[in-house]
């Protein structure tokens, strides 16, 4: 059996109105990175790496959002060097009532990467200006599920916390993997082509056909739903015959 896809004029109309909005699209050279990391991250056979590239996604977005090469037509202002610096303030001293007590090391560690670094400032802002403040995707992001975070477990693969001879954490990964791409996937579909936060990704029909060849009588098919077949007299006739 030979398929392939049987798109309606709507879904054609669709393809068109979708394509123009890439050209509408200023800084769309500066996603080639990002996209060029979701595809590795497709092919890879490694879901650590898989992982890793997915999360990089994220991260080269919001850092060319950071930097302020491009704005991909996102609500983002740039925030002043003070500005900067209360925002590292304030979130050192959210993880002084956290951790510091508990984990000095620990806190230490967060506070740097976090806090002064400031990566998971510039996702958590990339993440709500395309998605919206209260998405889920925000909550999958920096929400422990159990023990970790998507975050957590990016930082974990990323200083070789996690080993892929480990079950239990290869388990962990596995689990939440699906969330990881499903961000990265809609983050690039979302700013390529111009889709407001407020609005649902359209779809096509996903409409496909397939051809059936059966030419010799004593051929057998088996179907598990008969709705793939032509609604027509199946009756032979005469003039088949030679």
């Amino acid at each position: 059996m030979r398929g392939c896809a049987a798109p309606a004029i709507e879904d054609t109309k669709l393809l068109e109105n979708t394509i123009l909005n890439v050209f509408k699209l200023k800084d769309r050279d500066y996603l080639i990175p990002a996209i060029d990391w979701f595809n590795r991250g497709t092919a890879s056979l490694n879901i650590f790496n898989s992982f890793i590239c997915y999360f990089i996604v994220i991260d080269t977005i919001s850092e060319i959002l950071d930097k302020g090469k491009a704005n991909f037509g996102l609500d983002y202002s740039l925030k002043t060097k003070e500005q900067i610096k209360q925002d590292k303030i304030k979130c050192i001293r959210n993880k002084i009532d956290l951790l510091l007590k508990e984990d000095p090391i620990r806190f230490v560690e967060v506070a740097y990467s976090e806090c002064n670094l400031s990566t998971s400032r510039k996702i958590r802002i990339l993440l709500e200006r395309v998605f919206g403040e209260s998405h889920s995707f925000i909550n999958d992001m920096f929400k422990k599920k159990g023990k970790y975070s998507l975050y957590d477990i990016r930082n974990r693969i990323a200083h070789g916390d996690f080993s892929f001879t480990d079950v239990d954490e290869v388990k962990i990964v596995k689990k939440r993997f699906h969330e990881i791409k499903n961000i990265s996937y809609e983050l690039l579909i979302r700013i390529i082509f111009q889709i407001n936060k407020d609005e649902k990704i359209p779809k096509w029909s996903n409409k496909h056909t397939a051809a059936l060849e059966m030419s010799d009588p004593r051929s057998i098919q088996v179907t598990s739903h008969l709705n793939i077949f032509p609604n027509k007299d199946w009756k032979i006739n005469s003039e088949w015959i030679e």
